[in-house]
């Protein structure tokens, strides 16, 4: 099967961005239906009110795809590389790892190293104002970041249609040379 696929006429940069796209899609897609759902409800709870009828979805795209684009590339990098399904393990291990260290931050933590921000107080409008600076920098360098592992995902899959052998490919193979 993978003579077959990396044998393809499509480029290595069309495969793995109609992959990446397609995934985003369906994971951002239940989220935007959610939103739209939400803000439906919302406006019928205040009908005679001036209200913003896409903030509910500025902020998925704001606060969420940044997060879901950083999450796919990382799992497509770390499935190119290994050719396992060690990066549904890393995912679980950074999910983990994240959550733990939003748990300390729940009044709003929008440093570097969280991939999901934390604004858990209902009404503190001041620390989301305060550290709005803090939070586009944050979304815009995972967005970049999610970018670059989608370019290294794209140079790997090209480096594999020409041979190169996974983590795994190479560890079994090392490990028969030791056998024989």
């Amino acid at each position: 099967m993978t003579t077959v696929i990396y044998s393809r006429s499509i480029s290595s940069f069309q495969l793995v961005m109609t992959r990446f796209l397609a995934v985003v899609c369906a994971t951002i897609l239940p989220v935007l239906f959610v939103a739209i759902y939400e803000t439906y409800r919302v406006v019928s709870l205040y009908p005679n009110e001036l209200l913003d009828y896409f903030a509910f979805v500025e902020h998925a795209f704001i606060w969420l795809l940044p997060t879901i684009l950083v999450v796919v590339a990382f799992g497509f990098f770390v499935t190119e590389w290994s050719g396992t399904i060690l990066a549904i393990v890393l995912q679980f291990a950074l999910f983990f790892v994240t959550m733990s260290i939003g748990l300390q931050q729940m009044e709003g933590g929008y440093s570097l190293g969280l991939i999901a921000l934390r604004h858990n107080i209902i009404g503190n409008t001041q620390v989301y104002v305060d550290h709005l600076q803090a939070l586009w920098i944050n979304r815009v360098s995972y967005t970049a970041l999610a970018f670059v592992l989608l370019g290294l995902t794209i140079g790997l899959y090209e480096q594999k249609r020409k041979g190169m052998r996974t983590a795994y490919e190479w560890i079994q193979h090392v490990l028969h040379a030791r056998r024989s």
